[in-house]
């Protein structure tokens, strides 16, 4: 019986543009969406970040230094920050879920400054998860396995019991390893049709 329903959190509970994101840098930093994009991703900088193995004080600093100019930190923030936006029904969905008593969790690799700013901007979403995963506090990311091990710990239920979505196919196989029934992310309609199969109706 599913109890628990684990969440991705981009392009499942809230969509994000990385390149939005670059051209919004390259304005701050006076360069090209395309030097941020090799200096922030391209390099594994911010799979760094995310993974919590450098903090956003040093990142702030190793963008700085790098592309060669010194920003305020607010506007690097703003930038890097304001590329996100809510999927179609997933508010409904969460109320549905929280209406027939189910756990939800998110479990997401994310960033300090992304993590802070996605809760402030829409509370009444994340005041929903009963817990959250992020993998700059576990210091890990998916598909490794111990950010599975720390979500299906913190659920305090059986893997069985809980069901996963996420919306890149290798993290859906790495959930399925571990234990969780799972479905990849494509529209809330889908996902509703999925959790059918289980016979859970939301």
């Amino acid at each position: 019986m599913l109890k628990c329903l684990i969440f991705d959190i981009g392009n499942v509970v809230l969509k994000f543009s990385h390149e939005k994101a670059c051209l919004q840098l390259a304005e701050v930093f006076k360069t090209t969406a395309e030097s941020i994009q090799k200096c922030l991703f391209a390099s594994g900088m911010h799979l760094s970040y995310e993974s919590g193995q450098i903090t956003t004080e040093e990142l702030l600093k190793e963008l700085k230094m790098q592309l060669g100019y010194n920003p305020h930190d607010e506007a690097i923030a703003d930038a890097f920050n304001d590329m996100f936006e809510i999927v179609d029904g997933i508010e409904q969905l969460f109320l549905d879920a929280v209406n027939k008593n189910f756990r939800i969790m998110a479990l997401s690799n994310i960033s300090a400054l992304n993590a802070n700013y996605i809760e402030n901007k829409w509370p009444n979403i994340f005041s929903k998860f009963d817990v959250k995963i992020y993998s700059f506090l576990v210091g890990a990311v998916k598909p490794e396995s111990a950010i599975y091990h720390s979500a299906i710990e913190k659920s305090g239920l059986l893997p069985q019991e809980c069901f996963y979505t996420d919306d890149l196919i290798q993290n859906i196989d790495a959930g399925r390893r571990h234990g969780l029934h799972a479905a990849l992310f494509t529209d809330v309609k889908s996902y509703r049709k999925s959790l059918a199969e289980y016979g859970v109706l939301l």
